[in-house]
């Protein structure tokens, strides 16, 4: 194409006017021409010869070390026939700091295809470099704070994709790298699960401007550690207040969250520690006025008893005709009534005057065996011993508060089969020569609502009980520093009495 005059001269003023210097000279490279910026730059008065260049100018790489050699200049290579693009130079003369550089060359051929001389464009590139470099030491800056800080630490665009994050949060994503997660999105992270309910957050984040505060169980994916975790999201805008994307900071509050849960048990322990205290204050309240009450009573009613029991006596002698078979069932009713409110009054008696044991030394399996050779067990329970034959089983024991506490276990054995069963009591010593006797009967058991107030007075399961039993049976085995416990109540009920070693 050719230019005219006026594409010409629109062609000098656009040179004229570049911010780059273009140095024009010829194949000798004695300038030939230079435009403003090349004159500012003091291009035209180059000492003639190229090879003292690097001494006179301070002409070196960009490193600002290395001395430039003289023969990779890009005006004497273009004069040589090759072009050059962007090589980088450093000049300490003439400026104060120095001035950094890009060079471009090509050579300039005439009509035949010599060289008849060449161009170089200067690009003064000081502050462009100045300013990576501040970018550069910000980026390591920033970097350095997020590596450094004991948190997990993002920046997500609006389309939830990372563009920043620190080594905490490439760890906790199972990544080595933090370049390994850059442009990724929760999705392609966490859990479907986990990512939806980020993805949620940040949402509501970015339309509502609001602060979110998520306090969570996390797993670390490249060590399946869990842990606690407090996260902090906000939303970031540019200068013109429109949403660039989200950011947030999680800080590792497993100690915290730990330490609360221990403090959380530790006033639930102590909270029930009080309630049972307030329980047993109670209860001793309860047994005291309920002993000194049974001591009365006891007292006061067996002896009208005992009247009524020998005037059944009495008329069973004189009333023995055939024709008074009526009278004779009704003192026998009479009869049997007046004992169970004799086992009654006993058991009030042993409550309230529980005393401290009176030992002797005493066979625990002749206790038991007469225990159960009593003639009120009836025939359709049948009884399963299991004791030992070759030892007695002596220990000093107070005899009337023991068997008082095993014929209440058997008895209320016995009454748990109405319609029969099978009563097995067993007794075992172990190395130290600690007792155990377990009594256990195929009745319907207890549920859980009896079992709650088991050894509460006053709390029978019996329509005829009065809720003695069991507690006084404790109360006589613990004197002996023992204790009684309900082993089993699904199926039947097996209840077992340990006394300690001599």
């Amino acid at each position: 194409m050719k230019i005219g005059s006026t594409e010409h001269a629109w062609a000098l003023e656009a040179i004229a006017r570049m911010d780059d210097a273009l140095l024009v000279v010829d194949e000798d490279a004695r300038p030939v021409y230079t435009n403003p910026a090349a004159d500012r730059m003091g291009v035209r008065d180059l000492e003639p010869d190229p090879s003292r260049w690097t001494d006179r100018y301070g002409i070196f790489r960009a490193d600002e070390r290395t001395p430039f050699p003289a023969e990779d200049f890009p005006l004497l290579r273009a004069l040589q026939g090759e072009d050059s693009r962007d090589v980088p130079m450093f000049v300490r003369a003439g400026r104060p700091n120095g001035v950094h550089l890009l060079l471009s060359s090509t050579a300039l051929r005439g009509a035949d295809g010599r060289i008849r001389g060449a161009a170089v464009l200067f690009r003064d590139v000081t502050q462009q470099r100045r300013r990576d470099a501040q970018l550069r030491e910000a980026e390591g800056q920033r970097k350095a704070i997020l590596d450094n800080i004991p948190d997990i630490a993002w920046l997500k665009d609006k389309e939830g994709r990372f563009v920043l994050v620190n080594q905490r949060l490439a760890e906790a994503a199972g990544r080595t790298k933090v370049e390994d997660v850059i442009g990724l999105t929760d999705f392609d992270i966490w859990p479907r699960e986990l990512a939806e309910g980020y993805v949620a957050d940040d949402n509501e984040v970015m339309q509502t401007g609001k602060h979110k505060f998520v306090e969570e169980e996390f797993e670390n994916l490249a060590t399946n550690q869990r842990y606690w975790i407090e996260t902090v999201k906000t939303r970031i805008l540019d200068d013109h207040g429109n949403v660039l994307g989200t950011t947030g900071i999680a800080h590792d509050i497993t100690a915290r969250k730990l330490a609360h849960i221990e403090l959380e048990q530790r006033v639930h322990e102590r909270t029930q520690e009080l309630r049972e205290a307030q329980q047993n204050l109670v209860r001793q309240e309860r047994l005291a006025i309920l002993g000194q009450l049974a001591g009365g009573v006891a007292h006061q009613i067996r002896n009208p008893l005992a009247a009524i029991l020998n005037a059944t006596y009495v008329l069973k002698r004189h009333l023995v005709a055939p024709q008074h078979s009526n009278v004779d069932d009704a003192i026998r009713i009479i009869h049997d009534e007046v004992r169970h409110a004799n086992i009654i009054i006993t058991g009030l008696l042993d409550y309230a005057r529980v005393r401290t044991p009176d030992r002797h030394p005493a066979s625990i399996v002749e206790l038991l065996e007469r225990l159960l050779a009593a003639d009120w067990i009836p025939p359709n329970v049948r009884v399963v011993c299991q004791l030992p034959t070759d030892d007695p089983v002596t220990r000093d024991v107070d005899a009337d508060q023991l068997t008082g506490a095993l014929s209440n276990l058997v008895r209320n054995g016995v009454e748990a089969m109405p319609n029969g069963g099978e009563l097995r009591v067993s007794l075992s010593t172990d190395p130290a020569g600690a007792v155990s006797i377990i009594v256990a009967d195929d009745g319907t058991g207890i549920s859980p609502q009896v079992r709650a107030h088991l050894f509460e007075p006053l709390h029978s399961s019996k329509p005829s009980g009065i809720g003695l039993g069991l507690v006084t049976a404790r109360r006589f085995i613990e004197a002996h520093g023992g204790t009684i416990t309900l082993r089993d109540a699904s199926r039947g009920a097996s209840f077992e009495v340990r006394l300690p070693a001599p």
